[in-house]
Order: structure tokens, then C-alpha cells, then sequence
């Protein structure tokens, strides 16, 4: 990865060299340490797994979204983004899921874009 400039950035992989303007890194199991977010009331949310706020579903209005996990938290952001953002893609790296049957159900039978490996 090298970032080109403030909004530009290269990556480069097995498959050729790609350019984009976001990077998301998903490690997963607290991999990393969550940095100071400027929320007013830090102290209180220092240590919490799981915030109870409605998601900031307006920025991504008319972009292209890809959501990659294939858990109940990336089925449900993947069926709320549909009809919202102009497009979205879902990856999974396993044919089996771990979502909900009937969430995988209502995502295999909307226009959210499905990839596996």
C-alpha cells in the first residue's frame, strides 16, 4: 500500500495494482487498539465492545459500499444499506455462514452484489 496523496492510494496485490481513495482493515479480535475518537463522553465508552447507536447510514447515500464478513452484523448492514447506497457488494471468504438463516435468506434475495471465494 502507498498512499499517492490526501485522497489517492495504491494498493498492490497478487492480482495487479488497484487505486482508491478508502482502506478498510477489518483484522478482527480486538487486533488493534482502538484510537481517541474525539466522542464527548470517551471515559465512559473506553472498553465497550458494542455501541448501541443508530449506524451513519447518510454518508454512504449513492456510494458503493463492500461490507466483507459474513456474520449477523455484516448481513444486517448489507440489507440496510440496499436502497441507500448505489451499490453493494457483500464478501465472504466461506460458502458456510454465520448469520441468521433467514437474515442470509432476505440477503441472497435483494440486490446486494454476493461474493465468495
Amino acid at each position: 500500500m502507498r498512499i499517492l496523496g490526501e485522497r489517492a492510494i495504491e494498493l498492490t496485490t497478487p492480482a495487479g495494482v488497484h487505486f482508491t481513495q478508502t482502506v478498510i482493515l477489518a483484522a478482527g479480535c480486538g487486533a488493534f487498539v482502538p484510537r481517541e475518537t474525539g466522542h464527548p463522553e470517551p471515559d465512559r465508552l473506553r472498553g465497550a465492545r458494542d455501541l448501541l447507536l443508530p449506524p451513519p447510514f447518510e454518508p454512504l447515500r449513492g456510494k458503493k459500499v463492500l461490507i466483507v464478513g459474513g456474520g449477523n452484523s455484516a448481513v444486517d448492514w448489507a440489507l440496510s444499506l440496499d436502497g441507500i447506497a448505489s451499490e453493494v457488494t457483500l464478501c465472504h471468504r466461506m460458502y458456510k455462514w454465520h448469520a441468521h438463516e433467514a437474515m442470509v435468506h432476505r440477503l441472497l434475495s435483494s440486490h446486494v452484489r454476493v461474493k465468495y471465494p
